[in-house]
């Protein structure tokens, strides 16, 4: 996320976006999980931004999340 200020686009794929969900609601992996609710209007929060949209899974997906992460 440090790159939101920075003008960079943030795209988190579908894939992404639902494990975030799994992992922020899941009381075995956090003290203080967040409710379904919470997590969904941070990602509505998220996704109200001109830099943030949600990719898709195609063809090319690991050459792009390659390049995301050698970043």
């Amino acid at each position: 996320m440090k790159g939101l200020g920075k003008g960079h686009r943030v795209i988190p794929f579908p894939s992404v976006v639902s494990g975030f969900f799994r992992v922020v609601t899941d009381r075995r992996i956090t003290a203080a999980p967040a409710s379904p609710e919470e997590a969904l209007d941070f990602m509505d929060q998220l996704l109200t931004s001109t830099l943030v949209t949600i990719g898709e899974s195609g063809p090319r997906i690991w050459q792009i999340l390659r390049t995301m992460i050698s970043r």
